[in-house]
């Protein structure tokens, strides 16, 4: 039989979605109402602790109008036990203390008040200036100690040049007399 071609058949539109299409819908919905519901929830945090801090600045501001007064009340106290009587100690002896020298304060073993003994140290002076005068005459000494030396050495050059009539008499003199002058200076040693 040949077919009828009568009946043409029309396209049907689909009245039921399919469930993939269904499932993508629903999970844009979820997420607008999850992302609805965080911006509400942010509104409501900011809005909620703006009314919280003007709640407390009103309840901290009605705390601090009130005045506070504090009352204290007299009370007898402790009897007082010391009796101050007019007078004055005065030392028997009253001993300045001058430096020797002049210098810097090294170090400084007594406080003021404190009980010393005969020959304590009470301080130390650092003196650069007496220490370099010090040197300055140590080696003044050694130099003086040389020359006498040397004038001793010549005198005796001298004393056998005259005997054998190279010198004179009187050269001789003048250098055992500066040999003896020589040897007086460096004897001469100005405690050190």
């Amino acid at each position: 039989m040949p077919p009828d071609t009568s009946f043409k058949s029309k396209p049907v539109a689909p009245t039921d979605p399919s469930p993939d299409r269904r499932w993508r819908r629903g999970s844009r919905l979820a997420a607008l109402a999850i992302a609805a519901i965080a911006v509400g929830g942010a509104f409501y945090g900011g809005i909620r602790s703006r009314v919280d801090a003007e709640a407390s600045l009103a309840r901290r501001t009605s705390e601090a109008a009130v005045p506070s007064v504090t009352i204290i009340h007299p009370a007898a106290g402790a009897p007082q036990s010391e009796i101050a009587l007019p007078g004055y100690t005065q030392a028997y002896t009253d001993t300045p203390i001058y430096a020797r020298t002049s210098g810097y304060l090294k170090a400084w073993h007594f406080d003021i008040g404190a009980h010393v003994r005969k020959g304590d140290v009470l301080a130390e002076i650092d003196t650069p200036e007496v220490d370099q005068q010090l040197d300055q005459a140590k080696a003044d000494l050694a130099n003086a100690k040389a020359k006498a030396n040397l004038a001793a050495v010549t005198a005796r050059r001298f004393a056998t040049l005259a005997k054998d009539k190279w010198a004179s008499r009187q050269t001789v003199d003048e250098r055992t007399f500066a040999a003896a002058a020589a040897k007086a200076r460096a004897s001469f040693s100005p405690s050190i």
